[in-house]
């Protein structure tokens, strides 16, 4: 096993049910900002928007 980062907690899996639009919607805003859908809905929650 290799060592964390140091003040890094460890991700947690969540699970997000999102209807059809929602979900192309979702791909969409995250395609135009050049992240993963995962990673757009981490910045809306740390940073409060994109």
């Amino acid at each position: 096993m290799g060592k964390s980062k140091q003040g890094v907690e460890p991700r947690k899996n969540y699970t997000v049910w999102l209807s059809e639009q929602e979900q192309k919607t979702l791909l969409k805003k995250a395609g135009e900002c050049g992240l993963k859908a995962s990673e757009y809905i981490r910045k809306l929650i740390t940073e409060g928007g994109i």
